[in-house]
């Protein structure tokens, strides 16, 4: 299973669809011709984080970024308007998530019901293209073993050996079958949507 290739897919998009990245050969793909990435990915500057509320303050929760692998291969299908990703699924560990203080973090892993579903899946079926440097991913994500899809806007920003791109996506955790707890006989209470926020700086090989 390929680790943040959603994230990455996209940045093919400018290199099969425009002439605006440094990273596009002289070889143009044809439509529906399946094309092959290598990705690094430079752990100490890149995050991902959930961030979420209470009645009484927000919390957030970032994810060990060292606990990824820093190369990994994409696979995508060019089309007249789109990209299709056949291999584009992102494997979180929750245990993997570190929050404010020990007690919040053993809140947010019961939460997500860690036991029984320890991973957050997050699954990009295609991407396509809106201005130069913004893009919209259609995106499935999975928690507790329930799967919701959304329109996840990506934002791109390009310097001459790496790529900076960050989105968010906020979701409501209802929607996955969780109810958002109370702590202190209700006096203190999450709130049911939670916000999931990625930076990543790329380099395309």
């Amino acid at each position: 299973m390929t680790y943040f290739a959603f994230f990455l897919s996209f940045l093919l998009a400018p290199t099969l669809l425009t002439h605006q990245f440094v990273y596009i050969s002289t070889y143009m793909p044809k439509e529906d011709e399946s094309i092959r990435k290598t990705i690094i990915l430079d752990t100490e500057k890149s995050h991902i984080e959930i961030h979420g509320k209470t009645n009484i303050n927000s919390f957030k929760c970032e994810y060990k970024m060292e606990t990824m692998p820093n190369q990994f291969d994409i696979e995508t299908l060019k089309y007249p308007t789109h990209l299709n990703i056949k291999n584009g699924t992102l494997k979180l560990k929750v245990t993997e998530f570190s929050c404010e203080n020990s007690q919040m973090t053993k809140d947010f892993r019961e939460l997500l019901e860690f036991k029984k579903h320890p991973f957050i899946y997050i699954d990009v079926n295609e991407i396509s293209q809106t201005t130069s440097k913004n893009f919209i991913a259609e995106t499935l994500i999975q928690l507790s073993g329930q799967q919701q899809k959304y329109n996840m806007e990506l934002a791109t920003n390009p310097s001459q050996e790496w790529v900076h791109c960050e989105g968010e996506q906020e979701i409501c955790i209802t929607d996955f079958g969780l109810d958002a707890p109370e702590k202190f006989l209700g006096m203190v209470r999450v709130n049911e949507n939670i916000t999931i926020r990625f930076q990543l700086y790329l380099k395309i090989l």
